[in-house]
């Protein structure tokens, strides 16, 4: 059902030049991780119907898609960043790493005035080719419900991860955790307790 969510935010943060574009989403017809040879029923955008379809796909044995942009695996900041030769950190250039910086605050921004905050900052969810930032994975972030006041808390921890999992290694090649740059993992309560 995460998909269900993923596929509102990337609706609604469309309008962002740093956020991957949902091209499509609907269902699939198969088991397994990734099924082949079964029929698609293709939705475009319509997240309403994907929302409302759900069960009864999950009952036919069809399984949720999304369908997103395809990005260049040379562009992903981790991959950039990953050393060659051991005992070797990369950074990104220190303009570069502004801009970049510069680009993701103003994600942020209309993200939280829209009361969505991404949480999940990591390297492995930016593409980057030098000039322009885009912004993958939205999983484990989420829509607020209540006042900017009462989400204010939440704002400050998105801005937080923002520095600790992606501006410190970015700026200086080494993870938060004080060890070798790696790919961090994903789930709910590890994204939580990472930028502790």
């Amino acid at each position: 059902r995460a998909f269900i969510g993923e596929a509102d935010l990337l609706v609604r943060l469309a309008d962002s030049p740093h956020v991957i574009e949902l091209l499509d989403c609907g269902y699939i017809e198969g088991q397994g991780e990734a099924p082949v040879g079964g029929a698609i029923e293709s939705l475009g955008r319509d997240v309403l119907t994907f929302a409302r379809g759900m069960d009864d796909a999950f009952a036919r044995g069809y399984r949720p898609y999304l369908a997103l942009e395809n990005l260049p695996r040379a562009d992903n900041v981790f991959y950039q960043m990953r050393p060659d030769r051991p005992g070797i950190r990369l950074r990104l250039p220190t303009e570069e790493g502004l801009s970049l910086a510069l680009q993701f605050a103003e994600t942020l921004r209309m993200a939280h005035r829209q009361q969505i905050v991404y949480l999940d900052h990591k390297l492995e969810h930016l593409y980057w080719d030098g000039i322009h930032l885009r912004i993958i994975d939205l999983n484990s972030s989420r829509m607020l419900t209540g006042s900017d006041r009462a989400n204010e808390r939440m704002y400050a921890v998105d801005i937080h991860n923002l520095c600790v999992g992606i501006l410190y290694p970015l700026f200086t090649g080494m993870s938060p955790q004080k060890t070798a740059l790696r790919p961090q993992p994903g789930g709910m309560s590890d994204v939580e307790a990472r930028y502790q």
